[in-house]
């Protein structure tokens, strides 16, 4: 079988930036043990001035330089460069890793294809910070929801909270799959914690809530004055992160919490084999990638029941569920699980059998390489 990939995939895989681009990086690990594919990868990056093609493992890269602005009326330059890419590949089956921009350029290539979601498009309209970034999420959705709604047939459902939001409108089969995580993780030894360290993973980004995060912590630490927080994300909105440094200082939290960064996978892997804790705050979220890297790494987490997130924690067993916007309850959550090791442990040790279950590479590949052989089953039979 002859597979494209198309959609956000590191330049570097050992520097990942978000949730998307790790789910694909994991995928293609997972899926490089099947010998009879053929594996490409279709991207684009901003950072590129000019095409080119790279071969890894058995799997050919194809990098296109993204559109420095891209609007909802004027993306068809990338179109064209993808789909000529496609047209030399042929491959048997395209698989979108992608919202409604890649999604709706991989569905108009003319080939059987399959797309993976990994957020609601148009729920992030309220968190973009000026009217114009509004307005051009809001045209996108309108224009790319109907081509989107008429021509998908196959859709990964990375979690129930994509079926629920998608079945009202789209006439598609869904495949129940989880996002993979990398062996590395599993890795992990769970016993090897700083303890009172807390970690957050994510984008600084408004969404997530980041200040959220400082406010809890700081309420924990009037119970547990020992507790750390480390960020592990870039920061992507200068307003927010003059905000967060401004509360650090304001209250003495200088020793206390540390900004690291967008991290390499090195460090990353670093940071969560030192948590003790992780803590995600965020407003939305669809199926989020830190918190299935904590459960692979046998820690407890601390999240927000929003969005995916309570189909990924199983609240008093895997983690603390907690309600958005509530310092004080993710507070007393961040307290508990300080003040106590075995409860830590007990969690971090039934998330990582979760983990083991659901989110391992080679399972998640496996089930994928399934889907590939239905698609195509059920394509040459129509």
């Amino acid at each position: 079988m002859r597979i494209a990939l198309v959609g956000d995939y590191p330049i570097d895989s050992n520097k990942v930036s978000g949730g998307p681009q790790a789910v694909f990086s994991y995928l293609l690990q997972g899926l490089e043990q099947f010998t009879d594919l053929e594996l490409h990868v279709v991207t684009a990056h901003k950072a590129l001035d000019s095409s080119y093609t790279s071969q890894r493992d058995g799997v050919t890269f194809h990098y296109l330089p993204y559109p420095r602005v891209m609007t909802a009326l004027a993306f068809s330059p990338l179109q064209r460069s993808i789909h000529r890419v496609l047209w030399e590949i042929k491959p048997d089956l395209v698989h979108g890793q992608s919202g409604y921009i890649f999604g709706c350029i991989a569905l108009s290539a003319g080939y059987p294809t399959v797309l993976t979601l990994h957020s609601i498009y148009g729920t992030e309209v309220r968190f973009a910070s000026r009217w114009v970034h509004r307005l051009n999420i809001r045209l996108q959705h309108a224009i790319m929801r109907r081509y989107f709604a008429s021509h998908v047939q196959h859709i990964v459902s990375i979690n129930p909270y994509i079926r629920q939001h998608l079945v009202s409108y789209v006439d598609a089969t869904f495949y129940d799959i989880d996002n993979p995580v990398a062996d590395s993780f599993f890795d992990l030894n769970p016993g090897h914690e700083i303890p009172h360290q807390v970690l957050f993973v994510g984008l600084l980004r408004a969404r997530k809530r980041p200040d959220l995060a400082l406010e809890a912590f700081a309420l924990a630490r009037q119970k547990v004055p020992e507790l750390n927080l480390q960020f592990a994300g870039a920061a992507i909105e200068p307003k927010l992160e003059a905000q967060l440094h401004d509360f650090v200082a304001r209250n003495n939290l200088g020793a206390n919490v540390k900004f690291l960064g967008q991290l390499s996978e090195a460090h990353l892997l670093e940071a969560y084999q030192q948590m003790s804790i992780l803590l995600l705050t965020s407003e939305l979220e669809t199926s989020p990638m830190a918190v299935e890297q904590a459960m692979a790494a046998g820690k407890p987490v601390v999240a927000t029941a929003v969005g995916g997130v309570p189909f990924l924690v199983d609240h008093g067993r895997t983690g603390i569920l907690v309600e958005s916007n509530e310092p004080d309850q993710i507070a007393r959550a961040l307290v508990m699980l300080a003040q106590d090791p075995d409860l830590r442990r007990r969690m971090g040790q039934a998330a990582r059998q979760e983990a083991l279950r659901r989110f391992k590479a080679e399972v998640v590949a496996a089930k994928t390489y399934t889907m590939y052989q239905k698609i195509l089953k059920d394509d040459l039979c129509q």
